[in-house]
């Protein structure tokens, strides 16, 4: 019995010994993370950024005050964007770990090379990426550009400052992938810029990150740019807006600022023959936000819905001009009527031009309450 009990023991004792170890694993301070992913085309060559930070520095000051990670800005370069990437493992001290990538920039020249078509195929693929990461365009260098994004940056999270102030919605690679698959094969992808316009401390000026308008592109082209002012149509006919801002004037002079939120959009074809028109429905309400002059609700009522008809329109209007469907009415088309869409569409979307939208009707409602006084705090 005692023989039993013994053998029983330095079997349980050497039972461990048998089992594999994390001998390939991977300590924290033996890698850096992948943040952001540039991709830049120039004489027939990709250059594709990397912005890296090593957690292993970030913490907090003697003043107690949390600290940035330290970060760097690599690169490298290939006849493709894969081969870009891997030259971007030579210039790298340690593994990089691309699970935590929050945003990929692409520039003008990358997209009409296609290299959104190898960027997102690449991403696509690699088991460490995570579809939730979010996509831009700029005009800028991007180095430039991933210097004056230090982490944390409107890049990483830009859901907060679209909650705060619409413009566009932010897309994801998971989203930019569906909007080129689905009919209309077209995705809107806001575009940012660099921006001397923070200021930290001892009064020193810094760059900072904005956006300034969107880029249109297909699978393998580039359709085309609109600026801030020219894509403010894009804001209203989404239901993601939380908080847009409108500016409103009586007699030549600032009037009201006013906020409108909960929108709920309704855009509904007509097809007769082979012609398709559209009828768009926005609704709304409002706030006012700041008030200049002594107006009554209806004239407000009406100034409102007027601006947001008028900025539909204007951005309608600009991207037909690039021949792109800025609002996805192809896919309207599609999803409502599919039969006339195969007999109309033309590679894929619905021809448009200035008559395509038949009626355009905003109603927002703003609504009178105790902190909603139609008079100037001071007159």
């Amino acid at each position: 019995m005692k023989k039993k009990l013994w053998l029983t023991i330095v079997l349980l004792l050497l039972f461990p010994l048998t089992i594999t170890g994390c001998w390939d694993l991977n300590e924290p301070e033996q890698m850096v993370y992948a943040n952001g992913l540039g991709v830049d085309f120039k004489d027939g060559v990709y250059t594709v950024y990397s912005q890296l930070f090593d957690l292993g520095t970030s913490g907090k000051s003697e003043q107690g005050r949390p600290t940035s990670p330290h970060g760097e800005i690599i690169w490298g370069e290939g006849r493709d964007v894969d081969e870009a990437v891997f030259n971007v493992y030579k210039s790298s001290d340690r593994k990089i770990f691309w699970g935590h990538l929050s945003f990929v920039i692409m520039t003008e020249a990358a997209i009409k090379n296609g290299g959104q078509q190898q960027i997102l195929d690449m991403l696509d693929r690699f088991v460490e990426i995570r579809y939730h990461l979010w996509f831009y365009v700029s005009h800028a260098p991007l180095r430039d550009l991933l210097v004056a994004s230090n982490y944390p940056s409107s890049l990483d999270n830009p859901k907060t400052i679209f909650e705060q102030g619409s413009f566009v919605k932010p897309v994801t690679m998971r989203e930019v992938i569906i909007k080129l698959d689905e009919p209309g094969h077209e995705a809107v992808i806001p575009t940012v810029s660099i921006t001397p316009n923070r200021i930290e401390e001892k009064e020193e000026v810094t760059s900072g990150i904005r956006l300034h308008g969107v880029t249109i592109i297909t699978n393998h082209a580039y359709k085309g740019f609109l600026t801030e002012s020219e894509g403010v149509g894009l804001r209203w006919l989404t239901d993601k807006t939380k908080r847009g801002q409108i500016s409103i004037h009586k007699d030549g002079k600032p009037a009201a600022s006013i906020i409108v939120q909960k929108l709920n959009t309704d855009i509904v074809p007509s097809v007769q023959g082979n012609k398709v028109q559209f009828d768009i429905k926005i609704k709304g309400s409002a706030v006012v936000s700041a008030l200049y002059q002594k107006i009554d609700l209806a004239f407000l009522n009406k100034e409102i819905s007027k601006k947001i008809e008028e900025e539909v329109m204007l951005t309608y209007n600009e991207s037909i001009k690039q021949d792109t469907d800025i609002y996805r009415l192809s896919e309207k088309l599609y999803r409502s009527d599919v039969k006339s869409w195969k007999r109309i569409a033309r590679n894929g979307k619905v021809p448009l031009n200035k008559d395509s939208i038949h009626s355009m009707r905003a109603d927002v409602d703003l609504r009178y309450t105790n902190q909603l006084h139609l008079v100037p705090s001071i007159e």
